[in-house]
């Protein structure tokens, strides 16, 4: 699909990968928004993860792995 966000993540000392956020999964068409701060495009969201820990989440625009980031959830 054209256009999908995804953020997947995983907790620290986990196997299981968990979807957090999909657009596709939501029926969004076109989640993203214009130009700012020099990027092409931007989204805004939020997420809630199922229990504290240390997470990676992984955003995926098109199905393709953008970046990763670590966070502490408590």
């Amino acid at each position: 699909m054209k256009d999908s966000f995804e953020i997947k993540a995983i907790k620290k000392g986990s196997k299981e990968m968990v979807t957090v956020l999909s657009t596709i999964d939501q029926g969004i068409k076109n989640p993203f928004a214009g130009p700012i701060n020099g990027a092409d495009k931007h989204v805004s969201t939020s997420v809630r993860l199922p229990e504290p820990g240390i997470w990676r989440l992984m955003p995926y625009v098109d199905g393709k792995l953008i970046d990763s980031i670590v966070i502490k959830v408590t």
